[in-house]
């Protein structure tokens, strides 16, 4: 367990995946932590994408998301990468 910025961060269970997703109302707080579960991606990344970065001019989902690498943390050599993950979300529109 993770306190204070010491020890390991603990990988949640399906199970307490479901219940803070059940606890979020917002659909658009649902994707967010949707596609932080699925690309393992800082939350400050994924609150930067647009639109376009996630759905296609017609609104399906893209079957990638790439982050560019201006959104994203520096390496530990100060250098920034763009990252393309393969997405497997059941995005749906009624969730």
């Amino acid at each position: 367990m993770k306190n204070n910025r010491y020890g390991q961060a603990a990988i949640i269970s399906e199970i307490e995946y479901q219940k803070i997703r059940k606890s979020l109302r917002s659909k658009k707080y649902k994707l967010l932590l949707d596609i932080a579960r699925f690309t393992g991606e800082r939350w400050g990344a994924i609150v930067q994408l647009k639109i376009e970065d996630i759905f296609d001019g017609v609104g399906n989902p893209l079957g990638e998301i790439t982050f560019p690498a201006g959104i994203r943390k520096a390496d530990t050599k100060g250098k920034r990468h763009t990252r393309g993950k393969f997405l497997f979300i059941p995005l749906c529109t009624n969730c």
